[in-house]
């Protein structure tokens, strides 16, 4: 995919980092993009590279400029050698800006994948996994069911994302893609790959499991299960009391 050589065994000033040509460095020959940025625990620090060696970038990549992401400068650019430069201001916008209004991404080896990550755990808070903004370099785990996003009852600092298939107890057939209520908790739920990175959305007025009520031979979830067989039976055992004195 790509080749690396060596030009000069000198290492680059730091002024030459920031404000000179770089012509002591690896060359990346190769067909991904290449970057300058900063680093937010130290501003003196510049770093050059091939996009792909960077864990958690967004997917795919805006065009070629200067973004801010996680409070770092991050510019990219995709002629051989391009990064060599002094890095420029960003732009202001952020480097994954264009995801919001991305519909679908198509997956290289065709496996839709989903954002999963917890928000808030054992006391410790992952700020990668928001409940109001887009996921930062949250893990992508391959899913062959549907991707989700949702709150929990007993905790509402905690989010989570990820695959259906992890989650016990869910309706079967699941809903159309969109955010229900399930007790007292949220699920948005999308069908597309990546398509959970994005904040928590705003739940409609209807349980995640309101179809199967409505839908011959559906599945039932565990709640509906409980209220067509506990229920009834206990009512059943009302009415006897009642006429028997038990």
């Amino acid at each position: 995919m790509y080749e690396l050589q060596r030009r000069r065994n000198i290492r680059p000033s730091m002024s030459e980092r920031w404000t000179g040509k770089l012509t002591n460095s690896f060359l990346w020959k190769l067909h991904w993009s290449l970057f300058t940025k900063t680093f937010k625990n130290d501003p003196r620090k510049v770093g050059r590279g091939c996009t792909q060696s960077q864990y958690g970038v967004p997917y795919p990549l805006p065009p070629s400029g200067c973004y801010t992401y996680s409070d770092e400068t991050w510019c990219i650019c995709s002629t051989p050698g391009c990064n060599g430069g002094p890095i420029d201001i960003s732009s202001g916008v952020e480097f994954d800006e264009h995801l919001n209004v991305l519909e679908n991404v198509v997956e290289l080896d065709g496996i839709n994948r989903c954002y999963q990550c917890l928000s808030f755990s054992d006391g410790v808070y992952y700020p990668q996994c928001p409940r109001n903004s887009r996921v930062k370099n949250a893990f992508l785990a391959p899913c062959n069911g549907t991707c989700f996003t949702r709150t929990y009852d007993k905790d509402e600092r905690v989010i989570s994302r990820g695959c259906t298939t992890s989650q016990w107890g869910l309706p079967n057939p699941l809903p159309p893609d969109g955010c229900y209520t399930w007790y007292t908790e949220i699920w948005c739920l999308c069908s597309t790959s990546r398509c959970n990175g994005a904040a928590l959305g705003i739940p409609q007025n209807r349980e995640i499991d309101d179809h199967l009520k409505k839908t011959p031979g559906g599945q039932r979830s565990v709640k509906d299960n409980i209220d067509m067989f506990v229920l009834p039976f206990l009512a059943i055992t009302c009415i006897l009391k009642m006429f028997f004195h038990v």
